[in-house]
C-alpha cells in the first residue's frame, strides 16, 4: 500500500489539489491521504513499484483536461425527415374532423 499527501506536495498547485481532491475522492483516506494498492506479485519491493507506477498514471489521467464537447450541426434530411411526419400527422388529424356536405 502506498500512501501519498498531495496537498502538502509542493509539486503540485493548488488549482492541481483542488481537481485531485474532487476527481479522486474515493480513493481518498480521512486524513487526505492518496491511497493506492497493489498485490500483484509476491516481493513486497515489486508491490511498491507497481503501486508507485500505478499513481503517477492516476494522478496524470486526473489532472488531464477534459475534452470540450463540440455541438454539431442537425443534418438538413433529419430536419426535412421531421417536418415531413408532422405535415402528415397534421393531415391524418386534419381528416378526421366532420365536414358537412
Amino acid at each position: 500500500m502506498l500512501l501519498w499527501d498531495f496537498q502538502q506536495s509542493p509539486l503540485l498547485e493548488e488549482e492541481q489539489k483542488r481537481i485531485l481532491k474532487e476527481k479522486l475522492a474515493t480513493r481518498l483516506q480521512s486524513e487526505g491521504l492518496l491511497q493506492v494498492e497493489s498485490s500483484e506479485s509476491r516481493s513486497q519491493l515489486q508491490n511498491k513499484e507497481i503501486a508507485f507506477q500505478k499513481l503517477i498514471v492516476l494522478v496524470s489521467e486526473a489532472l488531464r483536461p477534459s475534452k470540450k464537447r463540440i455541438p454539431t450541426k442537425v443534418p438538413r434530411a433529419v430536419v426535412l425527415q421531421r417536418l415531413d411526419r408532422k405535415r402528415k400527422q397534421s393531415e391524418k388529424k386534419s381528416n378526421r374532423r366532420w365536414r358537412p356536405e
